[in-house]
């Protein structure tokens, strides 16, 4: 992904710190939430950066939430969370000459 869009790939702002079930496993939004909070802490600095998340699949948005948290609390200038199939389907406009403004 980093190389199809120029953006720099940062994998050393964040760590797992908690082992936790997997989020498919959970059905209950409130019980993904809980599963994954605090789950993760920022080992970079993220200070003033526009960081953007990527993940396979988003359901409920409590991974992006997780992740995004410790970057946000540590100084992040901004955070996106977007899924693989979002970018996918962005990219494939994109070569088709589609705009979604």
């Amino acid at each position: 992904m980093s190389r199809l869009t120029s953006i720099p790939l940062a994998t050393d702002l964040l760590q797992r710190t908690i082992d936790t079930e997997p989020q498919v496993k959970i059905d209950d939004y409130e019980k993904r939430r809980n599963n994954i909070a605090s789950a993760f802490e920022c080992i970079g600095d993220p200070s003033e950066l526009n960081v953007l998340l990527v993940d396979d699949v988003i359901t409920t948005g409590s991974t992006m939430s997780a992740y995004a948290a410790p970057l946000k609390s540590k100084g992040a200038a901004r955070v996106w969370g977007r899924s693989l199939d979002l970018l996918k389907q962005a990219a494939e406009q994109e070569q088709q000459g589609e705009t979604n403004d």
